[in-house]
């Protein structure tokens, strides 16, 4: 939540403007996850998948926004059906994931830790 408001940054991954897999990048590298920058739709190839019932506090969640069916964006769950991600919008901002925006995008979530 420190990151709250940082500007989106296409390509970005640092505190500077971050793009959704820069801050996922950004945030691994941050707490001694090893992990390579990389795009959502390749951070969804990792980890294994999680039921969204079952999600806990740091899985990532995927969403198609600009193709349906085609990963294009990821965030961290952060609990109470709320996510984390770089939004062009709000920059760093938490988000509903039931929301009528992000609920029918949701594509799945993945635990890597």
């Amino acid at each position: 939540m420190n990151f709250l408001h940082v500007p989106y940054l296409w390509g970005g991954a640092t505190p500077q403007g971050f793009d959704c897999s820069g801050f996922i990048y950004y945030m691994f590298q941050k707490h001694g996850i090893p992990a390579v920058r990389t795009t959502s739709k390749e951070l969804y190839a990792t980890g294994a998948s999680v039921s969204q019932a079952n999600l806990q506090q740091g899985d990532l969640v995927f969403f198609a926004i600009a193709s349906p069916g085609v990963i294009d964006h990821v965030g961290f769950y952060l609990g109470n059906g709320q996510f984390l991600s770089a939004t062009r919008s709000a920059g760093i901002y938490p988000q509903s994931l039931t929301s009528s925006y992000w609920g029918p995008k949701y594509m799945g979530a993945k635990r890597v830790y």
